[in-house]
């Protein structure tokens, strides 16, 4: 009898009050913020790229888990403190006034900045976020601007409408009465019902079923800025971007240092007014048949650690080899590490020195300009082991290279190794199998991700073997561990494998390979580069191609990571405007131009041929001929000239990254130049 009394109870009947009352309230304000999603986009519809292109289902999806997400956390505090007796809403009394008065304050707080946020798209065409407390530090002037601009008392009236009628409703839905079941006959269901309901909460906050959750930068997957803004929910919005509000750019010091880097840049039409860094390359000879360009960033692969650069380990040698066939860039360096700011130079040209973490992690720096975008009639493709949306590289990457493709979590059929996803073999292997389908021309970015601790070697590594040698022999060569020597091993492998698999593909004899270490790190070993900080931005790149450099080469020019895309562009024959610190490393230039920016965060400091020169915090600076024996002494007091032009420039490329990173957005004549 019990047992045919429990299975036709309704599930819903099961749930304690409070969370019953939780989900009607989250539903009513899924709805509510739904209701605002519609209005927006039919009110502001005109801003689209494509105001007759409707904004695709997935926008309309993403906007709605992030409403899912604001409701559940609106009413999490009345869930929580629901299961105290004596706040608990059916205690009556004072009890009941004080939730009132909350959800009167949060429907005030929600409809505001809903109103805020219409009127803050409307004037500059952005969803709110925390750029609007920059433009409040005038109070007078900006509440001035407000009522001149805005119907300020129709909207005061509005919204005491609206905060009325929301708290009535979230008034009666509190004061539902539920009918208790008997307990006799749901024993050993109710709480289990409970536990799943609760989970279901937790995971509409957390987004999806991903290794990492919903983030603002999902929304933009697409390259119409439109479509982002209709999949953005406002009030998380500007929570997100509170971390990012103080622009890190001084505008006078860059017009101070302008002159300097125009002639470092060999800017067009130099303008101190406009601050115009453009250049426009225009391809002589542009192959007959467009080559593929695959550029495979090279998880923490240190120069040092090379047995090219005179390591004794012998710990690379399918790189090594390759290298001796390839055009080899002895002294190239990344700006400054980890990952996600070397992706973005690499990528977008300029030095990543965004004060919080990345620029990826911001997200009013999403648009920017890639000269990837230069490469018309290429597919374009980003493998990475695990999930794109780590370091917000997806919103980076899919807002910026229309019909990118991406290969993550979710793609592959190969397990997941550790915590950065499946193995670079496999991952090699995958790319791989993509290219040899291909029809047309094609860029590429794989993302390696084996080389990091825990330095995890698959259970199917193909014919690679783990070597055992002791600690010692390990740090003396630079390496923190053995386990750091096989996970580099295994990455030259993977380099190995990559190469072998695409030289018997038909896609081979017109690519273009190009690998650069994405940072170094520090060496266990004495050495001018550790003592001067170095190890971590100094890395091998190589350009390999057969078809176009059949001999390899050796190019000792002092370059930088920003430099990667003007140089593969140029190779592919592509004409494009360069507004970025970028330079084509192929084209000649005089050596006082050959130079590179370095930061670690607590100094920074500027490369060249012959001396690196470091400026610390309150001025002091050292100056070194890295490359000689004893590099590592400070020669500043013998070439006091050098010294301060090394200084003056190190400041000017400081303070013009600095500005870069919030003006090198996509203009109306795109990238590519003569279309």
């Amino acid at each position: 009898m019990t047992r045919s009394n429990t299975t036709s109870i309704n599930p819903w009947l099961l749930l304690p009050g409070s969370v019953r009352t939780t989900l009607l309230l989250a539903a009513y304000h899924v709805i509510i913020f739904s209701i605002f999603r519609v209005l927006f986009y039919l009110v502001f519809r005109g801003a689209s790229e494509n105001p007759l292109h409707p904004v695709p289902f997935f926008a309309w999806y993403l906007g709605f888990k992030f409403d899912v997400r604001l409701a559940m956390l609106v009413n999490l505090p009345f869930l929580a403190l629901s299961w105290i007796k004596w706040l608990s809403y059916n205690r009556g009394g004072m009890v009941r006034t004080i939730w009132h008065v909350f959800y009167a304050l949060i429907g005030t707080g929600l409809f505001l900045m809903y109103f805020v946020d219409f009127g803050h798209f409307a004037y500059v065409h952005s969803r709110l976020n925390s750029e609007l407390l920059d433009q409040m530090v005038s109070l007078g002037v900006a509440l001035q601007m407000v009522w001149e601009s805005y119907p300020v008392i129709w909207g005061l009236f509005g919204l005491m409408v609206l905060v009325s009628s929301y708290t009535w409703i979230a008034k009666r839905i509190l004061s539902i009465p539920f009918q208790p079941v008997n307990p006799a006959a749901i024993r050993g269901i109710r709480t289990s019902v409970t536990i799943v309901t609760v989970l279901l909460i937790l995971f509409g906050i957390y987004g999806k079923f991903s290794w990492y959750p919903l983030r603002w930068s999902d929304a933009f997957y697409s390259p119409d800025d439109f479509t982002s803004m209709v999949a953005l929910n406002p009030v998380l919005y500007f929570n997100d971007t509170l971390p990012h509000r103080t622009r890190a750019f001084d505008e006078t010091a860059v017009k101070k240092h302008y002159a300097l880097m125009a002639k470092m840049l060999q800017v067009d039409n130099p303008d101190p007014e406009t601050l115009n860094f453009k250049r426009v390359h225009h391809s002589a000879n542009p192959p007959e048949t467009p080559p593929n360009i695959i550029l495979i960033h090279l998880e923490s692969f240190a120069g040092f650690k090379t047995g090219i650069m005179g390591n004794n380990l012998d710990a690379t040698p399918y790189f090594d080899d390759m290298a001796r066939r390839s055009v080899l860039f002895t002294h190239f360096f990344v700006t400054r590490p980890p990952t996600a700011r070397s992706i973005y130079a690499a990528l977008f040209g300029v030095p990543d020195i965004y004060p919080h973490r990345s620029v990826s992690r911001n997200p009013s720096l999403i648009p920017q300009r890639t000269l990837i975008n230069a490469l018309t009639g290429y597919q374009t493709f980003y493998f990475i082991g695990g999930s794109a949306t780590w370091g917000n590289i997806r919103g980076l990457l899919h807002h910026n290279i229309p019909g990118l493709r991406i290969y993550e979590e979710g793609d592959f059929t190969a397990d997941r190794v550790d915590v950065w996803g499946i193995s670079d073999l496999d991952l090699v292997r995958k790319a791989h199998d993509v290219f040899s389908v291909q029809q047309e021309p094609f860029f590429a970015f794989i993302q390696t991700s084996g080389n990091h601790r825990p330095y995890s070697i698959p259970d199917d590594c193909g014919n690679f073997q783990v070597i055992d040698l002791d600690e010692t022999t390990a740090k003396d060569n630079g390496f923190e561990s053995v386990k750091a020597v096989n996970g580099m091993r295994f990455m030259d492998y993977c380099i190995g494998e990559c190469i072998r698999l695409a030289s018997g593909a038909d896609y081979f004899d017109n690519t273009i390979f190009c690998m650069y270490g994405d940072h170094g790190s520090p060496s266990t070993a004495d050495s001018t580069y550790q003592r001067l900080g170095l190890t971590s931005n100094h890395v091998p790149m190589v350009i390999y191609s057969p078809r176009y450099f059949p001999t390899g080469q050796i190019i000792d020019i002092t370059a930088s990571s920003v430099d990667l895309m003007p140089t593969l562009v140029g190779l592919a024959g592509k004409s494009y405007v360069n507004s970025t610190m970028g330079r084509d490393l192929l084209q000649t230039r005089p050596p006082d131009l050959h130079c590179g920016f370095i930061d670690n965060g607590r100094r920074i400091g500027v490369v060249t041929d012959d001396y690196f020169l470091q400026l610390f915090p309150g001025g002091r600076t050292s100056l070194h001929e890295y490359r000689a024996e004893h590099g590592y002494d400070d020669v500043s007091p013998d070439h006091p000239g050098i010294t301060a032009d090394l200084k003056t420039l190190c400041e000017a490329m400081y303070k013009c990254a600095q500005y870069m990173m919030y003006h090198n957005r996509p203009g109306p004549e795109e990238i590519a130049a003569g279309g």
